[in-house]
């Protein structure tokens, strides 16, 4: 090989190092795609019977953001049962920048690092009441064929497709995230509506692993229903 192809080949290899690696700040989850997005925990039950929402705001919730993407959070089981009446029950939403979703519902006596990342949310997280669960969706869906629409209007607890890791996927993959360039195919939909009191507007496509990621979360929603 003469020395102005090895000087190429160095110079493009160079480039390549630049192009893949990620961010000064990241850290080894975020390499792997697991940077925590957003993060929101509902709890109900208790005496009061009240539902409550925490979102966690990204800068106040730093150390938060920091614990659910470690390994050892992500390994934890998606269920803990509640043992008895009037406790809590919590549900912990994790949205990652890839578009996964971790969610684990839980109550009674919870592993330390659940419990550790609901007393964070609780302490830093935006408060508010839930006083209807109801959701009233249009889902559009195309790019097979003709375009397929249907509603979804029921309480949240009576639709199966209506879930809090479905719920996380509605806020748009970030532009930095780091996602793999695949196509999923030409299907896209998009989601109009309110739930919980909240509009929704969102839009899905699977074009790139996080978009693919995402979708997937949400498929029990972006599934037609039968006929």
């Amino acid at each position: 090989m003469s020395s102005a192809l090895k000087t190429l080949a160095a110079l493009l290899v160079f480039a390549v190092a630049i192009i893949v690696a990620p961010p000064a700040f990241a850290t080894t989850s975020d390499e792997a795609g697991y940077r925590a997005q957003t993060v929101t925990l509902d709890r109900t039950g208790g005496y009061a019977g009240l539902h409550l929402r925490y979102t966690v705001d990204s800068r106040a919730g730093e150390p938060l953001a920091a614990a659910v993407t470690t390994t050892e959070f992500r390994a934890l089981a998606d269920h803990y049962p509640t043992p008895c009446c009037d406790q809590f029950t919590y549900t912990l939403t994790v949205r990652y920048t890839n578009g996964s979703v971790k969610s684990i519902e839980a109550g009674g006596d919870l592993p330390d690092l659940l419990a550790d990342a609901i007393d964070r949310a609780v302490a830093v997280g935006t408060q508010r009441q839930i006083t209807s669960e109801r959701a009233s969706l249009l889902v559009v869906l195309t790019g097979s064929g003709a375009p397929t629409w249907w509603t979804v209007d029921c309480p949240s607890a009576s639709c199966a497709a209506l879930t809090p890791a479905v719920r996380a996927t509605f806020p748009p993959v970030p532009a930095e995230a780091p996602c793999t360039r695949i196509y999923g195919g030409p299907q896209r939909a998009h989601v109009l509506g309110y739930w919980s009191g909240e509009r929704i507007d969102a839009t899905f496509n699977r074009l790139g692993g996080c978009e693919i990621a995402r979708w997937d979360a949400a498929s029990g929603l972006l599934t037609p229903p039968a006929a």
